[in-house]
């Protein structure tokens, strides 16, 4: 995890914390530090991962410092957050999901990457006079190599809807990164219904 890339996001992350901790000594409303916090780290790594497939520890290691980044700033104690049980996973579902809207590193990078991928990859071979995409990844075996493992860390996140790397070029669709973060989604939020007792689900959800 020693490259620019990475120490880039951990730098401008613990600037924002810094921050954002700063303005509401000075009068910073709660609400929009929350909103700021959300924003920023979900457009920070957003752009980082359109290209770079991190490590998973590194991954988890950003999605654990922004929970504990975001209960102080919202004052939750690290009890409360504990007592949440496995519910505590919905600080990281969506608002539709009614979860917190904090953006996982964990759950959205290999779908981040992946697409951005499949979506550049007609273009990039194009520019640069190889026949097709499958002719530009079988002559950089590497990336290739990258794109099978984002695939392999979709299908541990639970989604099912996976193409061959070739029939999600061929597909073109916009929106693959969305699609398959909900699937991912979709099951945290199964297993938080069917593990964490009613009264913890309704807490959280207020």
């Amino acid at each position: 995890t020693n490259t620019e890339a990475v120490r880039k996001v951990v730098r401008a992350r613990r600037f924002l914390y810094e921050k954002l901790a700063e303005l509401r000594k000075f009068g910073l409303s709660l609400q929009h530090a929350s909103c700021l916090l959300r924003t920023a780290t979900a457009g920070d790594i957003t752009f980082a991962q359109s290209c770079h497939l991190f490590p998973g520890a590194f991954l988890k290691e950003l999605d654990a410092t922004l929970l504990v980044e975001n209960n102080k700033l919202i004052n939750i104690s690290q009890q409360e957050h504990d007592g949440l049980g496995v519910a505590k996973d919905r600080w990281f579902l969506p608002f539709r999901m009614g979860g917190h809207g904090l953006h996982s590193a964990t759950v959205s990078g290999p779908a981040i990457f992946l697409s951005s991928w499949v979506r550049s990859l007609p273009g990039i071979a194009s520019r640069n006079d190889y026949t097709s995409p499958a002719d530009l990844l079988t002559c950089v075996p590497s990336l290739r190599q990258a794109l099978n493992q984002a695939e392999q860390r979709l299908a541990t996140l639970g989604v099912t809807q996976l193409s061959s790397l070739e029939e999600a070029i061929e597909e073109k669709a916009k929106f693959q990164a969305k699609r398959w973060k909900s699937e991912a989604y979709s099951r945290i939020a199964t297993c938080i219904s069917s593990g964490a007792p009613g009264h913890t689900i309704i807490a959280m959800e207020e």
